[in-house]
């Protein structure tokens, strides 16, 4: 994965985690699926992770990093195991669109 994305990825979670709108925080994948929808989806379980890091050890203090942390940390666990279930329906790389597709047909948590 390219460095440059990956931090325009960890950049874009980061933003949105501290956010002061909890629908923006909410939204958070569903707007990175939609951004990067041709992206291995577990490269956003590896960006969502590295923000709540960054999140835990730079904006702890600041408004909405403790939120922010755990939040990016849920957000990540969440997004694995919906790919390990798509995993198991069959072979080949999870992408963000795929993510989407199911979102749409089985679980809408993360487009509301």
């Amino acid at each position: 994965m390219q460095g440059s994305t990956l931090e325009a990825r960890v950049t874009f979670a980061v933003e949105r985690l501290l956010s002061d709108s909890a629908e923006v925080r909410h939204a958070v994948v569903r707007d990175m699926a939609r951004a990067w929808p041709d992206a291995p989806a577990l490269a956003l379980v590896l960006a969502l992770t590295d923000a709540a890091a960054r999140i835990e050890s730079v904006f702890r203090q600041v408004q909405n990093g403790e939120i922010g942390a755990q939040l990016g940390y849920r957000h990540a666990a969440l997004v694995a195991c919906d790919v390990l279930v798509l995993q198991c329906n069959g072979p080949g790389t999870v992408l963000a669109k795929d993510l989407l597709v199911h979102w749409h047909a089985h679980d809408d948590f993360f487009l509301r």
